[in-house]
């Protein structure tokens, strides 16, 4: 006996006590037709499916060559458009306005700041502090507070510290309502020759009476516009008490740039353990 025979037994010996229904077959045609609509839908998610990944690989290739190609659909309409960009070589003309100075302020007046550059102080501390050290040369002094004289002038104490002598710069405001120094003086240096406002020529003569270490009293000729002294002494006073002293100092006017015609004398001491400058005396000259 061949499996199919066995097979065919089998299924007539399950079969044979089994009678069929009224509606058996009314149920079969049903599951039939369930089936069929089963198979449809089957088939159709099969050819959808089929359908996105023919959509995936164009796009993939699409990609690779270069970009998304243009999306339309029923209400859009788009176009493509290459754009051609061209430079152009463009020259940049800069202007430069340049600004001159120009002074209100009589320059025959002021020591400092000059009446000729534009630096101005606001105060007259701030301009005594200034003028003694970026003038001067006093290393880090103590500056007092302003004692007025008139609505316009008034005196700055300075020192070279808390303990040492004093100096008083001589400030004022000018022309242009900022501060100016016009001058200074300590009790321990004075000048009598030349006074202030005068006319020096080279060698300039000193006269005065001055209390001094050793009595040493360094004598700096200023030109205004001129970072270094134009002449540069000694003279020789007392070194206690306080003694007279009537000395030349050489200076060299050929030095000066045209039309600079003012300058200042300076007169100081040196003190303490760094021999700094201790006290000064300072007057405004003309140069001839």
């Amino acid at each position: 006996m061949t499996p199919e025979d066995r097979l065919r037994e089998a299924i007539d010996a399950r079969t044979s006590g089994v009678e069929a229904s009224p509606d058996a077959l009314q149920r079969i045609e049903g599951k039939l037709a369930e089936a069929g609509r089963s198979d449809t839908r089957t088939r159709v998610l099969l050819a959808l499916g089929a359908a996105a990944a023919i959509v995936a690989v164009v796009a993939g290739a699409l990609s690779l060559a270069g970009g998304e190609g243009p999306v339309a659909d029923d209400d859009t309409t788009t176009t493509s458009a290459e754009t051609t960009t061209t430079t152009v070589g463009t020259t940049t003309t800069e202007t430069t306005t340049t600004t001159t100075f120009t002074p209100t302020v009589d320059p025959a007046v002021p020591i400092w700041p000059l009446a000729q550059s534009s630096q101005r102080f606001e105060d007259p501390v701030s301009a005594a502090r200034s003028f003694a050290v970026d003038f001067v040369g006093m290393i880090d002094p103590v500056v007092g507070a302003f004692q007025a004289g008139d609505t316009r002038s008034g005196e700055v104490p300075v020192q070279p510290r808390a303990s040492g002598p004093v100096t008083t710069v001589l400030v004022r405001q000018l022309e242009d309502d900022t501060w100016f120094v016009l001058g200074a003086a300590t009790d321990d240096i004075r000048l009598d020759t030349p006074a202030t406002g005068t006319d020096i020529d080279c060698p300039v003569r000193l006269t005065g009476e001055a209390l001094a270490f050793e009595g040493v009293v360094q004598v700096a000729v200023r030109a205004d516009q001129a970072d270094d002294p134009i002449g540069s002494g000694i003279v020789q006073a007392g070194g206690g008490p306080a003694a007279p002293f009537d000395g030349t100092v050489e200076c060299n006017l050929d030095l000066l740039d045209d039309g600079v015609h003012y300058g200042s004398i300076v007169l100081s001491t040196e003190g303490g353990e760094d021999s700094r400058i201790w006290q000064f005396t300072a007057v405004r000259v003309a140069l001839k």
